[in-house]
């Protein structure tokens, strides 16, 4: 096992050094996209949708756990 991640290890630092040496470059960067404002208002309700669904799963849950408790004790 040890042998395989020394192996892995070394590839990957030849591989960096190859491609240093042949002076290769990543892909340009670009300035990242703003996102309409409609786009994150939808992912704002999503999100506070799905937190009040959490919080109506919990109460019910709690409500069970609970009802189940005062018929079992």
């Amino acid at each position: 096992m040890d042998d395989a991640i020394a192996a892995a290890a070394v590839f990957v630092l030849v591989a960096i050094a190859f491609r240093r040496l042949r002076q290769v470059v990543g892909p340009p960067r670009r300035p990242p996209k703003r996102e309409p404002i409609a786009a994150r208002v939808d992912r704002t309700v999503t999100t506070i949708q799905v937190a009040a669904r959490v919080a109506v799963a919990l109460i019910i849950l709690s409500g069970v756990v609970w009802l189940t408790w005062q018929l079992f004790d």
